[in-house]
């Protein structure tokens, strides 16, 4: 599928990040109860029709190498996802577990395994840009995703 995801943040100086991201899902689809099979969104691929977007809050809280991440979708049926990794230089790994929409029958389970390589540009003293790219699989779906992205 195709999407295009905004997403604001803030660090805190202990190591604390708060996101919210706007995933918009550009195509005509029908999203399904995993359970109940009724379609609860179908979206048209208009930017201003609220169906075609899903706004997700989180929190990560880095520990050294180490980092922990909670998100929880806020216009879906009690979405939640965990993730654990590790950071290492440029590379990071990845393991996350989610309910609903992330797996193939709605129950928890382990829904990303990824590796992400991002690299921080700097252009002038005041302003850098961070490329990255990531592949993530997830076993539940049975699905591979790469994407790429810049952040300021």
């Amino acid at each position: 599928g195709t999407e295009t995801d905004l997403f604001a943040g803030y660090s805190l100086p202990f190591g604390l990040g708060l996101t919210v991201t706007d995933y918009f899902f550009p195509l005509e689809t029908k999203l399904m109860d995993s359970q109940t099979g009724a379609i609860v969104n179908e979206r048209s691929g208009d930017y201003f029709n609220i169906n075609n977007h899903v706004i997700e809050v989180s929190a990560r809280q880095d520990i050294g190498s180490f980092f922990l991440m909670g998100a929880y979708f806020t216009n879906l049926d009690n979405d939640l996802y965990v993730e654990a990794g590790y950071a290492c230089k440029d590379l990071s790994f990845f393991a996350g577990a989610g309910n609903e929409s992330y797996t193939e029958d709605g129950d928890w389970n382990v829904c990303q395994l990824g590796l992400r390589y991002q690299k921080e540009v700097v252009l002038t003293e005041q302003l850098s840009i961070k490329p990255f790219s990531t592949l993530v699989f997830n076993p539940s779906l049975e699905q591979m995703h790469f994407v790429v992205g810049i952040s300021f």
